[in-house]
């Protein structure tokens, strides 16, 4: 039975709202009202296949298919939706059309056919995967909550800094002493405001743009080889490898100039403009892409790791980033602008001490995400093997 057309928009989603809200997305978002409390599967009608499972209060918006079972049906509708779950990526492919923004084929999905095993076993399984759905939940919310912790955190490392004891400094109001007033803002007084440019490494530019986009196009992709760091590839401080692009060593050679070094801090120039990633040992020799650009700092005046955390922490930069990168209504950083940013630089020892202490929610961060990973695969594989009854419940 399908439900209502729904007249809200995709954005009439609110931070905080109370109610969950469905759209053509593969993550719910929350509204301030709320259109059924009757549980429903939801599935997004344009752009990518997404199923959802709407229970309590919630909402769903215009280019959202709403439906439910009937109750004296022998599906289950839980488990009616961890069947659309699983065949997400059949029904992403062969489910829509049109060459522009793709419509879900709603015939598609009533003409679906698959196993349904005893009401009993069907409860069973849903209820298996309702388990694992709670842990992956529980732990995406301690994920968040360390990323509340290091969001305060950076602000009192990057306005205070950390002493030799370990211990930030107190903060201006309780020692006025401490700290001087820059065109930056207030700082700790041993600290200096500079730019990149008297940071450069020796020997090199401190700065370099990607190649041309004629030098890297889809001819030259291949399923292995060398890598190619694009902008997807710029995770959060590291590098999301499923993203990385690879190219022949022929083609490395002929972009030998693009080649990255340790310690190099790779930038977004375009679109999120300052998400930034330090280069590693095992990572030397990666090739930027068209997008991107190199910055090569002395790492005896500046930290690699301090810099690419003040790009991607520090609200002082990054109101001068978004105050100088807009150019016909699209981001765009050159050289010029990352020459004009200031800096709050500490003395190298005590850049190594922020780091440190940065580090400590981030690798909490990590280790959960690992976790979530690792659910993620758990959860696929007990799909894969119960709504197929490859394996069966008792």
């Amino acid at each position: 039975m399908e439900l209502p057309k729904s007249t809200l928009p995709a954005a009439a989603a609110t931070e905080g709202g109370a109610y969950s809200f469905f759209c053509s997305s593969t993550t719910p978002k929350k509204t301030d009202v709320w259109q059924t409390d009757r549980s429903a599967i939801l599935m997004g009608t344009g752009g990518i296949a997404s199923v959802h499972l709407g229970q309590g209060r919630f909402a769903y918006s215009t280019d959202t298919w709403a439906f439910r079972l009937r109750e004296q049906d022998h599906l289950l509708q839980d488990y009616a939706f961890r069947v659309l779950e699983h065949l997400l990526a059949k029904i992403d492919y062969s489910g829509f059309e049109g060459s522009g923004l793709r419509h879900l084929r709603k015939s598609f999905i009533r003409n679906l056919s698959f196993c349904v095993p005893a009401k009993s076993k069907q409860t069973k399984i849903c209820t298996v995967l309702s388990t694992i759905d709670t842990a992956i939940a529980q732990t995406e919310a301690l994920i968040e909550k360390y990323q509340h912790i290091k969001a305060g955190l950076m602000h009192d490392l990057f306005t205070r800094g950390v002493l030799p004891t370990g211990q930030l400094r107190p903060p201006r109001n309780e020692a006025p002493e401490l700290y001087q007033e820059t065109a930056i803002g207030w700082i700790p007084r041993e600290w200096q405001v500079a730019g990149l440019a008297s940071m450069g490494r020796a020997g090199t530019s401190w700065i370099r743009t990607g190649p041309f986009g004629s030098s890297l196009k889809g001819e030259h992709w291949r399923v292995d080889g060398h890598p190619v760091i694009t902008i997807g590839a710029l995770g959060t401080g590291e590098f999301i490898n499923s993203e990385l692009l690879f190219i022949s060593s022929k083609d490395a050679s002929r972009l030998v100039d693009f080649q990255l070094k340790e310690n190099d801090v790779v930038f977004s120039r375009v679109a999120d403009v300052g998400r930034s990633v330090v280069l590693r040992e095992a990572q030397a020799g990666w090739i930027m892409s068209s997008n991107l650009m190199r910055i090569a700092v002395n790492e005896t005046l500046l930290r690699p790791d301090y810099l690419q955390m003040q790009l991607a922490s520090d609200s002082r930069v990054k109101s001068q980033i978004r105050a100088s990168v807009n150019s016909g209504g699209r981001d765009v950083a050159n050289s010029e602008v990352l020459n004009r940013l200031r800096f709050a630089i500490p003395e190298p020892g005590e850049q190594d001490r922020i780091i440190a202490m940065a580090n400590q929610p981030s690798q909490r961060m990590r280790a959960e995400q690992r976790k979530v990973t690792k659910l993620q695969s758990q959860k696929l594989g007990l799909m894969q093997d119960l709504l197929t009854g490859k394996v069966s419940v008792q």
